[in-house]
């Protein structure tokens, strides 16, 4: 699985899924294998983290 960001939108690849959200709309959008998370970097709201947690 991999997770990227492409014109802003966060794009999540798992085989032959595919998983498209937008920066400005958190998710945790559970694959199975893999779990994305995103957090809003303290004091600059247009940068987040992205934090990928796998079984």
């Amino acid at each position: 699985c991999s997770t990227e960001v492409v014109n802003a939108q966060l794009q999540q690849r798992c085989g032959n899924t595919i998983h498209v959200s937008t920066l400005q709309t958190p998710a945790a959008t559970p694959m199975r294998g893999v779990t994305t998370q995103l957090y809003t970097v303290p004091g600059d709201s247009t940068r987040q983290i992205v934090v990928n947690h796998y079984d």
